[in-house]
């Protein structure tokens, strides 16, 4: 059995999409696991309604707003399935994006964690941009630790290996970003990991997801996760593993400081990857705040330009 892992908070936009697909799935032996993480919408009056048709819905509730990682490790915990997967409440999976992924595991008994292509769609489903991810363990340790390859809610993993690395997310990561490829990397170092070939999850890009907040301590997470993951490759532990979070704290706090000395950069940074991802207008209006926090840098300046540059030519 899959058990697929869905929190939803003031998603009632979007879920009933999420949700249909993977009810919709060639694979039926699944059970989804929604917690609603006490939204002010009606994202749990729709939860609702699936589950009164659909007995593999299983619905839960937070009393009080948990975020994403405190609901994700909840669901965790109810969860039976040999494979266990997730889904966010505002994207939408390919109908067999299951029945691919259990047919590798099959194939391969040695595999731990499997992802897959993505397509990044805009808030009507258009197709911004595909990804194009690792199809061989060996290609994901070549990446693996300079980007996050295989991490994600494309992530299906075998409950054993997961519970090998502790069961869940790492706590510390809570309120920051980039717990999933902090997960990845713990599995990916000991078990085989790498994506499937094909297209099977669709992450939509749109203003209010969590990964679009500014955020200085969200943005450095992911050196953070790197930073650990050097740990383990040059001593076999890290600091979180050996129980030294203060010394976690300590690194963080050292990659903080230019952010403060500059107050401009984290606007500068989040342009650069909102440019990226296709939000143009968001980059430029980001871009546009680095010159209002420091209208005297010109680096500043020359970040709003290549916006508008990149904006226009295409």
């Amino acid at each position: 059995m899959v058990s697929v892992i869905m929190p939803a908070y003031n998603a009632e936009k979007y879920i009933s999409q999420a949700v249909q697909s993977i009810l919709d799935q060639t694979y039926q032996n699944l059970e989804l696991l929604i917690c609603d993480d006490a939204s002010h919408d009606g994202t749990a009056r729709i939860i609702n309604e699936f589950a009164d048709e659909d007995s593999r819905i299983r619905f839960f509730s937070n009393k009080t707003n948990l975020k994403l990682l405190k609901t994700r490790n909840r669901l965790l915990e109810y969860a039976n399935g040999d494979l266990i997967t997730f889904q966010d409440a505002d994207d939408f999976s390919s109908p067999n994006r299951l029945e691919y992924s259990i047919a590798e595991f099959e194939r391969n008994t040695n595999l731990g964690l499997l992802s897959c292509q993505v397509a990044y769609v805009d808030k009507f489903g258009n197709i911004i941009r595909e990804s194009n991810k690792p199809t061989t363990y060996s290609g994901v340790l070549s990446d693996m630790h300079k980007t996050n390859v295989v991490g994600g809610s494309i992530m299906v993993i075998r409950a054993d290996c997961l519970k090998a690395v502790g069961g869940k997310f790492r706590v510390f990561f809570e309120g920051l970003a980039y717990q999933d490829y902090d997960l990845s990397l713990l599995i990916a170092e000991k078990y085989e990991a790498y994506s499937l070939p094909d297209v099977l999850y669709y992450y939509r890009q749109h203003e209010s997801s969590n990964s679009k907040i500014i955020s200085t301590e969200r943005l450095l997470s992911k050196e953070l996760v790197l930073h650990l993951a050097k740990q383990r490759k040059e001593r076999g532990s890290d600091d979180l593993m050996d129980g030294h979070p203060e010394k976690v704290k300590e690194y963080f706090t050292k990659l903080k400081k230019p952010y403060q000395m500059d107050r401009s950069l984290i606007y500068r940074d989040y342009a650069a990857n909102f440019m990226y991802q296709g939000l143009n207008r968001r980059a430029i209006a980001t871009s546009w705040k680095a010159i209002l926090n420091r209208p005297a840098k010109l680096v500043n300046w020359m970040t709003l330009q290549y916006c508008l540059r990149k904006s226009i030519i295409k």
